[in-house]
């Protein structure tokens, strides 16, 4: 069922899904690398609540709250880079991003 929901894109089922995968949880394995594959490849479909998932955890990393769960290590450079690249898209506005 949540694989269906993901395929239609429905941002709860997604969520569940990264979820799962960082947590072992909703008949999930533990698979960092396959929610980063998930999540990058809503990045590149232009997915809001997934470019604020990357952008969010790439500027903190785990925090304590969220030991394990980050799906992106902490890397400020990469962060940089990532808000850079987004802002040639026409749409984009990075305050949007970093005030939500």
């Amino acid at each position: 069922m949540i694989e269906e929901l993901v395929a239609q894109g429905n941002e709860a089922a997604i969520s569940l899904k990264i979820s799962g995968l960082t947590d072992r949880n909703y008949g999930y394995e533990s698979d960092h690398a396959a929610a980063r594959e998930l999540n990058d490849a809503l990045v590149a479909q232009g997915n809001d609540a997934a470019i604020l998932r990357k952008a969010c955890q790439l500027v903190l990393g785990n925090v304590d709250y969220m030991i394990n769960k980050a799906i992106y290590p902490r890397d400020l450079v990469a962060a940089e880079a990532f808000l850079n690249q987004l802002q040639t898209r026409d749409d984009f506005q990075a305050h949007d991003y970093l005030l939500k």
